[in-house]
């Protein structure tokens, strides 16, 4: 399968572009060539092409070494994301068995890991200006997994989701959830914590 598209002007001008539709972005036409890069968001790598300082995100690689690249990188993604699991588990029930039991002093056992937190991610796409403090209040109480806090212009509003949420919460400047709070600086559009 062809993963590129080939054509050629009245005048015998060669133009390729990517994906096997045509319609994906042109990568050489004439002497004109584009710059090909990469960008990450949110842990997925996507490929970029453009001219210049401007290089747009495009889905249409279909096959061949870069997809398989693309591929590998979301692989492993997916294994950190399943070995910090594992982590946690471990460590949670090692803690669990911890407190179940007392030491030599007699005192009732105390957790030997650390196994909560909170870390911001910004989305490419959010302003340089926006300032995110998580502040941790409780962690035995923090949620769990990815959640995404998306910015409503109209309302002038944050609403945080995710599977760890009962529902949204949402707030201008502030978040508050259980177990933590989120002090939001300036207003863009997107961030995930994990």
């Amino acid at each position: 399968m062809q993963h590129y598209q080939l054509t050629y002007s009245s005048l015998g001008v060669a133009s390729i572009s990517l994906g096997s539709s045509g319609m994906g972005p042109k990568i050489v036409s004439g002497s004109n060539a584009s710059n090909i890069g990469y960008a990450t968001s949110f842990g997925n790598l996507q490929i970029t092409v453009g001219e210049g300082a401007i290089l747009r995100p495009t889905s249409q690689i279909e096959g061949g070494l870069l997809s398989g690249a693309l591929d590998s990188y979301s692989i492993t993604e997916d294994l950190i994301n399943d070995t910090d699991n594992l982590a946690f588990i471990m460590s949670s029930e090692v803690n669990a068995q911890h407190s179940r039991g007392n030491d030599l002093n007699g005192r009732p056992g105390q957790e030997m890991f650390s196994t909560f937190g909170l870390t911001a991610e910004l989305s490419p796409s959010a302003s340089a200006d926006l300032q995110v403090q998580v502040d941790v209040t409780k962690p035995l109480n923090l949620p769990s997994g990815t959640m995404t806090a998306q910015y409503d212009k109209v309302q002038e509003l944050w609403t945080l989701s995710g599977d760890g949420l009962a529902s949204p919460i949402s707030g201008k400047d502030q978040i508050k959830g259980e177990g933590f709070t989120i002090n939001i600086d300036w207003h863009s559009t997107e961030w995930r914590l994990f």
